[in-house]
């Protein structure tokens, strides 16, 4: 999609999707740290709260 809407080389296209990936990765890594440590709920509570600051 991203090669016929923004004519994109398939090297661009693994450009911009390796950051996302990386991140999510280390993030989930962090994330499944916190969830043994302090619980689910406690994880819960913090994304959900998250989500109003990010419409600003």
């Amino acid at each position: 999609m991203m090669r016929d809407l923004y004519d994109t080389t398939t090297i661009g296209i693994g450009m911009v999707l390796f950051p996302g990936a990386m991140a999510a990765g280390i993030l989930g890594r962090y994330g499944g740290m916190v969830i043994d440590r302090r619980g689910s709920v406690y994880v819960l509570r913090i994304a959900s709260s998250s989500f109003p600051s990010a419409y600003f």
